[in-house]
This record gives C-alpha cells, structure tokens and sequence, in this order.
C-alpha cells in the first residue's frame, strides 16, 4: 500500500510556544524535527509523562509513501508509556501532545525517528516517516494504597 501524506504547510501566523510552533491551520513544527498535522481534535487533557496510552497507528515512508506498518490492519492497539523511551522520540513528543480521539500525522524527521542507522530492512537510514496515529486512551494509574497506609508503612 502506498500513500501520500499531505504536507504541513507553513503560514506567516505561527504563535510560539516552549516546545512548538504552532500553525493556524492546526498543524506545528517543533524546534527538533516534528511536525503535527491535527486531522480531528479530541476531547480530552494531554496524557503526563508516565502514563500508559493506546493508540492506532499507520506508519509510512515518507520517500516513497510504503507503508511500513499498522496497527489498525492488525486490529491491535498499540501501548506504551509516555516519555520512557519506549518508542521513538517523534512518538514521545508527538503522541505526547495528543487528546482522546485526537487524529494527527506525525512527520518525523531522522533525529526523532530511527537516526542514521535507521531500522532495516524495512527503514532505511536517515529516513524520514510519517505516521497517521488515533490516540483512544490515557490509561490513569490508581495509587496502590491510599495516603494514610502509605504514611504508616515503613521501609526501613
């Protein structure tokens, strides 16, 4: 399967931000090599550092538009934890910026993806790819016990 990904297109009307610039069209381009293109905004908090999510995916080379893999063919959400390294940094950044039911693309650059090395055989080195992810869920961590147990215990 092959695909064109539209691009992000640049305006004369970026608002800046610490971690990204952002588009009026609702697309950004961080400061690393990122760039984010909001297809459907979602309806929730931004997931923190830390916390579980599941997502779909569909990931592309950019070059030639091959996809490389998805989670949606397989029918299969895919989970990880924000900010551990889990993932490539695009994701960590990327996904980390998302809601519930947020659809975006994800350009990622070399440096945010699999770097010089790239991932063979299916990344090439120095690749750049493009993902069209869905976040569906930021899974919340209950507190294993609650204050006043955690205050009593000891682990000395």
């Amino acid at each position: 399967m092959t695909v064109n990904l539209p691009a992000c297109r640049k305006t004369r009307n970026w608002r800046r931000t610490r971690f990204q610039m952002t588009t009026r069209d609702g697309s950004f381009l961080t400061q690393w090599g990122l760039k984010k293109l909001v297809l459907k905004i979602g309806d929730s908090e931004t997931p923190s550092e830390g916390e579980k999510v599941s997502c779909h995916y569909s990931g592309f080379l950019r070059t030639t538009g091959e996809m490389l893999d998805s989670s949606r063919e397989r029918d299969d959400l895919f989970q990880f934890e924000i900010g551990k390294g889990a993932v490539i940094k695009g994701w960590d950044v990327g996904i980390g910026t998302m809601q519930v039911g947020e659809r975006a693309i994800l350009r990622c650059m070399p440096d945010f993806a699999y770097g010089e090395k790239g991932s063979p055989p299916k990344i090439p080195e120095n690749a750049t790819l493009g993902f069209v992810v869905q976040l569906e869920e930021i899974q919340q961590y209950e507190p294993i016990w609650d204050t006043e147990d955690a205050k009593e215990s000891t682990l000395a």
